[in-house]
C-alpha cells in the first residue's frame, strides 16, 4: 500500500473504529509522519480491505466516458391516459473523488418552471453493485437506486422506491439506460404501484454536445 493510501485508510479508521478518537493519536504527532499505523484497532487486514474498497476499476472508467456536455429531450406520462409532456435539459458530467464517482446537473424547464436536478453514479467495490441518487428543486427527497450492469448488452439496469407525495403510495422503479451510439443514450423509467403492474413513465433521449 502506498503511503497516499495509508493515510486514507488511517482516516477512515479514525472515522468508524468504535470510539476511536483524534485524541488517541499522539499530540506530538507529525500529521504528515501519521499513518495507519497509528489507528487504534486497525491491522494490516483492515488496512488491505480499505485498499480493495476504493480501488478505481473498470467499472469506474466505463461511468467516465460519460463526462461531457449532453442535451437531453425528456418525453413523460403523468398518468396511464394522459397525452405526454415533453420538455427539454442541458446536462454537464464530471467525475468527482477522484474518479470514483459520476456527477451530473441538469438545467432546463418543466410545466413553465425552471428545473434543475443533480445526479451521481458510482460503483461500490464492496457489495459489487452501482448506485445512483437523484435530488431536484421540485422535491425536498433523495432518490437512490442500485444496478447492475450486463456487458453483454451494454445496458445498466436501476430499481428503486419513492413515496408519491400526492398518494403516501410507495412506487416501485426500475430504469434502463443503453448506448444506441457513441454520442447518444436513451433511459427508460418504469413505475408500478400496489397492483403491481409495470408502465412506462419516462424517457430520456441524449446526444452529446
Amino acid at each position: 500500500m502506498n503511503e497516499r493510501n495509508r493515510r486514507i485508510a488511517f482516516c477512515a479508521a479514525l472515522l468508524l473504529a468504535p470510539g476511536a478518537t483524534l485524541a488517541q493519536v499522539s499530540e506530538e504527532s507529525d500529521p504528515s509522519q501519521v499513518t495507519v499505523d497509528d489507528a487504534p484497532g486497525f491491522d494490516a487486514g483492515m488496512m488491505e480491505a480499505w485498499e480493495e474498497a476504493s480501488e478505481i476499476g473498470a467499472a469506474h472508467r466505463r461511468l467516465a466516458e460519460q463526462v461531457g456536455d449532453w442535451h437531453a429531450e425528456l418525453t413523460m406520462w403523468m398518468t396511464p391516459d394522459a397525452e405526454p409532456e415533453h420538455t427539454t435539459s442541458a446536462v454537464t458530467r464530471h467525475t468527482e473523488l477522484g474518479g470514483r464517482v459520476l456527477r451530473e446537473t441538469w438545467a432546463g424547464d418543466f410545466l413553465g418552471a425552471p428545473f434543475e436536478g443533480v445526479g451521481r453514479i458510482g460503483y461500490d467495490n464492496v457489495t459489487e453493485q452501482y448506485w445512483s441518487t437523484w435530488t431536484d428543486n421540485w422535491s425536498t427527497g433523495l432518490m437512490v437506486m442500485s444496478g447492475d450492469y450486463d456487458e453483454s448488452e451494454d445496458r445498466y439496469e436501476f430499481h428503486g422506491e419513492y413515496i408519491d407525495p400526492a398518494s403516501g403510495e410507495t412506487v416501485r422503479m426500475r430504469s434502463v439506460w443503453t448506448f444506441p451510439s457513441a454520442t447518444t443514450e436513451k433511459m427508460d423509467t418504469y413505475e408500478s404501484r400496489g397492483n403491481g403492474e409495470e408502465r412506462l413513465t419516462m424517457r430520456v433521449k441524449m446526444t452529446r454536445r
